[in-house]
């Protein structure tokens, strides 16, 4: 899949640089693939360590990929670029939510994003947290709609930046 992107022209820096229906492609195959070994083999041998991947990308440094099965289960936060979170945290949150739904004339989007604040503030989750865990399924399993989850979650450094931009041209 992302060696035909690459082939096809796509440009692939970073984790924001792959595209969200691609990215949803990979996780499905790699939900079915665990589904499968979950089902093939007992606990002893779902836990061992899988063999490195190496990943060799046209014009990029290669990047070793290494995941083992407790990797697996549990999936480390993906690496996502600093970002420092101005103000109160909480207020924060409802300001990122207010930007979101100024973006969208839908009320089904309009009340998911309503919908993903709330669960974000219920759960004492700042955008910081959120940025970090990258985990749109957690808001999803909460009842929100996938493309506001994936929207609210892939958003913040964007918005972090935008604000911070409005800010010192106000200055």
């Amino acid at each position: 899949m992302l060696t035909r992107y690459i082939q096809q022209g796509g440009v692939i820096e970073t984790h924001n640089d792959i595209p969200d229906s691609l990215r949803e492609q990979l996780y499905v195959e790699e939900n079915q693939r665990l589904d499968r070994r979950k089902k093939s083999s007992d606990i002893s041998t779902y836990r061992s360590t899988y063999h490195p991947v190496h990943l060799h990308l046209p014009s990029q440094i290669p990047i070793p990929i290494t995941t083992t099965a407790a990797e697996s289960t549990n999936p480390a936060p993906q690496q996502t670029d600093a970002i420092g979170i101005p103000g109160l945290l909480d207020i924060a949150v409802k300001e990122y939510a207010t930007w979101h739904q100024s973006r969208v004339s839908s009320e089904i989007f309009r009340e998911n994003i309503q919908k993903t604040r709330d669960v974000a503030l219920e759960n004492c989750l700042d955008l910081k947290q959120i940025h970090d865990d990258q985990d749109a399924d957690f808001f999803v399993k909460n009842g929100v709609k996938a493309g506001a989850a994936r929207r609210f979650v892939s958003d913040i450094a964007y918005w972090v930046t935008r604000n911070e931009d409005t800010n010192e041209n106000a200055e």
